[in-house]
């Protein structure tokens, strides 16, 4: 208990270090956003991903490239029923290649995937399967948490 408090300290110290800096830094509390278009793209539930000249809206099952300058739908990457794509989230290119998130939700037991498109065409080319946690670790922690709380609670004669 007194590690999990230890590296509950460290964890937070370190977030105020980083973003103490960034919120009181004159440069970022008198930015303003600037509208410069505005898109109608109907796969852009989930996110949306950029390189130089196009930028991929991102839905549950489908991507759309768009042209950053015009807005124009260039190409578009639908999954198909039954396949295993189910619920498609954010993404970020890195040379040439979309990668998103990719979950199961709403299905259980939670899968997760980090899943690849080559931006020249919008084929998808790959998938990189994630660890999932089994379901009964959360309960199993939960449970060790508290045997250990009454442990401490014994000793101190509570």
């Amino acid at each position: 208990m007194k590690d999990l408090k230890r590296t509950l300290k460290i964890i937070l110290i370190n977030l105020f270090v980083i973003l103490i800096p960034i919120t009181t830094h004159s440069k970022y509390i008198n930015s303003k956003f600037i509208k410069i278009a505005e898109y109608n793209c109907p796969e852009a539930h989930q996110g949306v991903a950029v390189d130089d000249s196009f930028f991929y809206a991102i839905g549950t099952r489908e991507i759309g490239k768009y042209e950053k300058i015009s807005g124009k739908l260039v190409k578009k990457w639908q999954e198909k029923k039954n396949e295993p794509i189910i619920h498609l989230d954010s993404g970020v290119v890195i040379d040439g290649k979309l990668y998103a998130a990719h979950s199961n939700y709403p299905g259980l037991p939670m899968t997760s995937s980090v899943e690849i498109w080559d931006i020249a065409t919008l084929k998808h080319v790959g998938t990189h399967p994630l660890l999932t946690a089994s379901p009964a670790g959360y309960p199993l922690l939960k449970a060790a948490g508290n045997a250990a709380q009454k442990i401490i609670n014994n000793r101190n004669g509570n």
